[in-house]
């Protein structure tokens, strides 16, 4: 039982871990045309989600208003933070079990990750005190990471030691080296595509600098603790690991996944920084894997300004699916641009009026359909599906943290 449980979580971290990779894969190969470095465009585009603080009262308690005016006030007036305030009245009947931990005076605080994420427990729950806001809501580490984002650097890696000085010791010699060598081979391409997937030459972003950098996270620093609980959250199974961990970070405070112990070494870290600085496919954040981390910054003014343009890209690629035909090839207005229902900045494009038409009319008509495109779109299924199971078994194989 215990080994099936172990091949389990192996699994499952493989395909955490290659959904990223997967992501990776369409910045390169799809025909969307943003030519546009994966780190700037979260930087500019992902919009961190929002963490939530649950704050309890009780009536007749002289501290409960202070503590709500304290809080709005300073998360309205201080520097902006992915956080949002919930007020809770334990007198009601809701609010007495409303409390996922036992509470044991008031005020009394809850803080809990994003609603996207799989963990409903709080991350931290105790008295509403100064010195546990300003706990929750900052820490040195934390500032420092959000200033060296806004100031480009492409990946920021927090290395969580384990405890253990000399596997922390080397863990770190590692991943210096490599971000070193990551820093003077690595450069933002100057070759994109075309909404045809034709070559094109990209000069927008070549003056930006490539940096890769790393700070350090002590589990015993309490002004951490925070940001410690955040990251074992990254993947499911980081708590029974007593390695010293390595977890990329870009855009606005997004850790997409952990490499773990020996999994700490030149090629994981190559692999991933190449990435960062590749194209981006455009897709939303949210078909992506990590956990955004609660940071306080000012996401609208990052260094050197916007560099990303507003305008929509159109959805292509669609035609592999589409038969060639005078409808398709027409040219006509597009529908209105849809925004997000949350006000994010991500972009929601639609499909022209004339692939709608030919769509239309091929599940009016199904003979319409040649047969040698229906058998050329099941054969690219087929190999995609077979590519992403290699990728998939590799990965499981490779398992990343190099252990026996």
């Amino acid at each position: 039982m215990p080994l099936f449980h172990s091949n389990l979580v192996r699994l499952a971290r493989a395909i955490q871990r290659s959904r990223w990779l997967i992501f990776i894969l369409s910045c390169f190969s799809s025909a969307q045309a943003c030519n546009v470095p994966v780190f700037r465009y979260a930087l500019e585009k992902w919009t961190a989600d929002s963490y939530t603080l649950v704050l309890y009262q009780k009536a007749g308690t002289d501290s409960n208003a202070e503590a709500e005016q304290w809080l709005r006030e300073h998360l309205s007036a201080g520097t902006p933070i992915n956080i949002q305030l919930q007020t809770v009245a334990v007198d009601s009947v809701v609010g007495v079990t409303a409390a996922a931990e036992p509470i044991t005076g008031f005020p009394w605080l809850e803080v809990y990750f994003p609603h996207r994420s799989a963990e409903s427990r709080p991350i931290w729950s105790g008295l509403a005190t100064a010195e546990n806001f300003h706990r929750i809501l900052y820490s040195p580490l934390r500032s420092l990471l959000a200033e060296r984002l806004l100031q480009g650097d492409a990946l920021v890696w927090l290395l969580l030691r384990s405890g253990d000085d000399s596997m922390d010791l080397q863990a770190r010699g590692r991943l210096q080296a490599a971000l070193e060598r990551a820093q003077r081979e690595l450069t933002i391409p100057d070759t994109g595509v075309d909404i045809h997937g034709n070559p094109i030459p990209v000069a927008e972003f070549k003056h930006l600098p490539v940096r890769f950098s790393f700070l350090e996270v002590d589990r015993r620093s309490a002004d951490e603790m925070f940001l410690q609980r955040c990251l074992l959250q990254v993947e499911p199974d980081l708590t029974l690991f007593d390695e010293p961990m390595a977890f990329p970070v870009l855009g606005q405070g997004r850790a997409l996944y952990a490499l773990v112990g020996l999994g700490i070494n030149e090629n994981n870290i190559l692999e991933s920084c190449r990435s960062a600085v590749g194209w981006c496919s455009c897709e939303v954040k949210e078909l992506n894997p990590g956990l955004d981390l609660l940071l306080a910054a000012d996401w609208s003014h990052p260094r050197l300004g916007r560099l990303v343009s507003d305008a929509p890209s159109a959805i292509v690629g669609l035609s592999a699916f589409v038969p060639d035909s005078a409808e398709t090839s027409t040219t006509s207005g597009s529908l209105p641009v849809e925004t997000a229902a949350d006000g994010q900045s991500e972009e929601v494009v639609s499909l022209t009026p004339a692939i709608l038409d030919s769509a239309d009319h091929m599940l009016a008509d199904p003979a319409s359909v040649p047969v040698s495109s229906l058998f050329r779109n099941l054969t690219i299924l087929a190999i995609a599906a077979l590519i992403l199971l290699l990728v998939a078994s590799m990965l499981l194989m490779k398992r990343k943290r190099g252990r026996s």
